[in-house]
């Protein structure tokens, strides 16, 4: 599955919870917590063209 994907489907889940108004318990905020990760990891192996941004050095 694409990591974009996962993380989007992660923090989707989060903002259904809060628009729900639902007490968020561990599982949600290791959820959200495993979203962001993913997401920082796709972000940090994509190059500054496929981010669409003129980043210099600052990803490996």
């Amino acid at each position: 599955m694409n990591l974009a994907k996962m993380a989007v489907a992660g923090l989707g889940g989060w903002n259904y919870l809060i628009n729900r108004r639902i007490e968020p318990d561990r599982y949600v905020v290791a959820n959200l917590s495993a979203a962001a990760a993913i997401l920082a990891i796709g972000l940090r192996r994509a190059s500054p063209t496929q981010l669409g941004l003129r980043m210099s050095s600052g990803l490996p």
